[in-house]
């Protein structure tokens, strides 16, 4: 028996495989390449790990050409359809401290390696998104960029902002300065978000966090709502020009207070939560301490030879959400940038600045961004298994003591 193979006709064949064509094509379309989900270190905890965004960067100046001019860097969410590797070198000011007080030589590349994609386009797909300011050690402007470029990675917009009028003469006059700018940096993200600006639509400036490394920890208590007020912990230290620089606090703050009374805070509306990283607090004290209620997240080495400024916030704070992360035996540089960052830092001595004695820097920021991370997402997003991440019975960790009145 000869069996007959059924014809059809032209048309239809050209209709089926149109349609097949088009049921195929959306789903190959919204195909995009995604971050590998990796740490530091290979033993990494879940918000260590890189999130769903790729990392784009920019450098920008606030008031550019003004005698008030901030150039700051940005990290945020971005497009990568090509899955380019995130490579970014740095370049930091030429007014750096650091540049002078250790002798770098003025033919050196200033610059830090970073992982990021330079100007990337952003992805609005969740935007607008909620905005960090994370604020630099003293004088160590671009040594901790690290964070910024993982928190974008879980849909933050990441501020950094170069405090160049650090100074070894006035720190506490110029740690008010830096924290003015902040806030005018935090004002100055709107500019940016409008309609027209750089990063048109990307930022939600009503859902604002800010924390930062030593003096930048420092910064973001004030920010948190914290009065400045004269301690007698810094008269114990008898500092060099201490009357003089809280003459010039009060003239930048506007304010006749006497040296007992606490200033006006920095902000009528303080950010929605802070996470200072070896911040200190005798700019504050346990009074200036009690104001703040805002969720708070320090995190510090108990080595830290600053530890007595760390110890009391904790404490003395009067927030309903207080979480404290101690690395135990790490000393101040613990969140400094890796030495892979500064190739050329070995050169003139400033290991110290780059290392731990104790402590592995790989597994120090793998914990930082963990903690940070899952901090930030619960705080400012809500997210439920954030939150789960940063109760006692999800944190048991070597090296580190944890405490939170979170429930």
């Amino acid at each position: 028996m000869r069996f007959r193979y059924l014809r059809l006709p032209r048309l239809i064949l050209l209709v089926l495989a149109v349609l097949l064509c088009i049921s195929i094509v959306p789903a190959v379309a919204q195909t995009a390449p995604t971050p590998e989900p990796v740490g530091q270190r290979p033993d990494a905890h879940a918000y260590a790990l890189h999130g769903p965004y790729w990392v784009g960067t920019r450098t920008l100046e606030m008031d550019a050409g003004t005698d008030d001019a901030v150039r700051f860097t940005v990290w945020y969410p971005a497009l990568n359809p090509d899955a380019r590797e995130e490579a970014v070198t740095y370049l930091m000011s030429e007014n750096h401290v650091v540049r002078t007080d250790y002798g770098f030589s003025p033919d050196e590349p200033f610059t830090v390696l970073g992982h990021a994609l330079a100007d990337a386009a952003p992805d609005m797909s969740g935007a607008p998104y909620p905005l960090v300011i994370h604020s630099h050690g003293f004088t160590s402007q671009m040594w901790h960029m690290y964070m910024g470029e993982h928190l974008a990675s879980y849909g933050f917009v990441v501020l950094a902002p170069e405090h160049a009028h650090d100074s070894w003469d006035n720190v506490y006059t110029n740690e008010v300065i830096r924290m003015l700018e902040v806030t005018r940096l935090i004002d100055y993200a709107r500019v940016l978000t409008a309609e027209g600006g750089a990063l048109a639509g990307l930022i939600d400036a009503d859902t604002v966090a800010a924390g930062g490394v030593s003096a930048g920890g420092m910064a973001a208590y004030g920010l948190g709502g914290e009065p400045i007020l004269r301690s007698s912990e810094l008269d114990d230290m008898a500092c060099v020009n201490l009357d003089t620089q809280f003459e010039e606090i009060k003239a930048l703050l506007g304010t006749t207070a006497t040296a007992d009374d606490p200033m006006p805070v920095l902000s009528a509306s303080p950010v929605d939560a802070i996470f200072p990283m070896a911040g200190t607090t005798e700019m504050y004290g346990e009074q200036g301490l009690a104001d703040i209620t805002v969720p708070m997240l320090p995190l510090y080495g108990s080595a830290d030879p600053l530890d007595d400024w760390m110890t009391p916030a904790y404490a003395d704070v009067s927030s309903a959400s207080a979480t404290q992360v101690v690395f135990l035996n790490a000393d101040h540089n613990i969140f400094n940038n890796q030495c892979e960052a500064f190739p050329y830092i070995l050169k003139y001595g400033v290991y110290w600045s780059c290392s731990d004695p104790v402590w592995d820097l790989k597994r120090t920021h793998d914990l930082s961004n963990h903690f940070v991370t899952a901090f930030l997402l619960d705080v400012l997003k809500g997210d439920a298994d954030a939150h789960a991440a940063l109760m006692p019975d999800a944190v048991s960790f070597a090296g580190i003591e944890f405490s939170t009145t979170m429930r």
